[in-house]
């Protein structure tokens, strides 16, 4: 099964004023019109079909292209087969309800308003990480040598639908795992704008579905050319594991963030 959904009509009538094959210009107004095109998208009807039969998923996120599957060691087994990788562990993409659920009540910071309508956050704890939680990732290889569990959240309206959808389907059974679109070793694409022709053909051929619509968004590059992927922070020692796409603002959130904790 590898089904390919490029330039879905609907999607391209909504945003009219934009040519096909283009990166939509910016702004907290063209995201909300994806996240309202995900609400009714026959498109996404089918990628939560193919996300709830064990597939995996490929699709434009705020940091480029992201790939999602359920939960489990079959899980894991596709990433693997998908990334050609083994052994390195996983993240889980949430919703504030799956942050505050696996991180034993925290509150996740609010992401989504015009400042941070095109910011992912990594969020990596070990101390923080409920016991259920753990026990339920464990298979899914989604937890790291120190106990510790990374979660993104705020990745896109696209992803954010489906695991939406996943939370109301299951009611917190099941957890959504998910990785860079891009071959192991191989690092994100070096592109100036985020294109599905700059993802490997490989990876391409390998995925159960790509979703293939015109991008919201724009990257931000490293000093090799290349996408920087999401801001990793560690709530146990209040820094940042990795830099990465809108780090100013980023800083702005976990300070934020940090500072709510430290009142509770």
């Amino acid at each position: 099964m590898n089904i390919n959904i490029s330039f879905c009509g609907a999607f391209v009538a909504l945003l009219a004023s934009q040519q096909a094959h283009t990166t939509i210009a910016f702004s907290p107004a063209a995201i909300e019109k994806v996240r309202q095109w995900t609400l009714s998208s026959p498109v996404i009807d089918a990628a939560f079909d193919v996300l709830c039969e064990g597939g995996v998923i490929l699709s434009p996120t705020n940091v480029g292209y992201s790939l999602i599957t359920l939960d489990g060691k079959e899980g894991a087994a596709k990433f693997d087969h998908v990334k050609g990788r083994e052994k390195k562990p996983y993240g889980v993409l949430g919703t504030e309800t799956t942050f505050s659920r696996v991180f034993s009540g925290l509150k996740a910071p609010a992401l989504r308003n015009d400042f941070c309508s095109d910011l992912c956050l990594s969020f990596v704890s070990s101390e923080s990480v409920s016991h259920d939680a753990r026990e339920q990732l464990k298979t899914s290889r989604a937890v790291g040598p120190s106990g510790e569990v990374a979660m993104w959240i705020n990745i896109g309206p696209i992803f954010d639908t489906l695991v939406e959808r996943v939370e109301e389907k299951y009611e917190g059974k099941r957890l959504v795992l998910i990785t860079s679109g891009n071959i192991s070793g191989r690092g994100n694409p070096a592109s100036s704008t985020f294109s599905i022709d700059a993802v490997d053909d490989e990876l391409l051929d390998r995925v159960d579905m790509t979703i293939d619509i015109p991008h919201w968004s724009d990257p931000e590059l490293d000093d090799d050319g290349r996408w920087y992927s999401a801001p990793m922070f560690d709530m146990d020692s209040c820094t940042f594991r990795r830099v990465g796409k809108h780090m100013e603002n980023a800083n702005i959130v976990v300070s934020l963030f940090h500072e709510r904790r430290g009142r509770l």
